[in-house]
């Protein structure tokens, strides 16, 4: 299973959303490298969202990405099957935020969004796997980041 972390946020944060996600992508790879947890879901999507400070706003932004999806790869046109997490944070608060703090936020997120059963996953998709691998992983990156 392949891992990607971006984002959709603001200028200003930009720099530090993009190193943060980076960082953690390039973590998160070895973990999964090898893996597959069946239902042919091939990728795992965090898109880290901070486009309004209105939450309702970011939710809604959230929303579209919290799911099951499939996209052409576009370069080999190869049908991608994707699981997605999306974390929201207000602008005005990441501003503020150290590369730390936002490491602890997105793990963070991430974890809790893994206690909830994913709506309309494949039937052969191994969830309990894909949850206790992955929140292990995040928590082992947490604690790298905090060192």
């Amino acid at each position: 299973m392949k891992v990607r972390v971006t984002s959709i946020v603001w200028e200003e944060v930009g720099e530090l959303v993009r190193s943060v996600g980076a960082a953690m992508e390039r973590a998160l790879t070895a973990p999964f490298q090898d893996l597959s947890f069946g239902g042919g879901i091939d990728q795992l999507f965090i898109i880290i969202v901070s486009m309004s400070s209105d939450v309702d706003e970011n939710a809604k932004v959230c929303k579209g990405y919290n799911k099951v999806s499939r996209a052409r790869h576009p370069v080999n046109g190869e049908l991608i099957r994707s699981i997605g997490f999306a974390v929201p944070i207000d602008p005005d608060t990441l501003v503020t935020m150290t590369s730390r703090d936002l490491v602890g936020m997105i793990c963070t997120t991430v974890a809790e969004k893994l206690t909830r059963r994913y709506p309309r996953l494949p039937k052969d998709f191994g969830y309990g796997q894909f949850t206790l691998h992955l929140g292990k992983a995040i928590m082992d990156y947490r604690l790298a980041s905090s060192c």
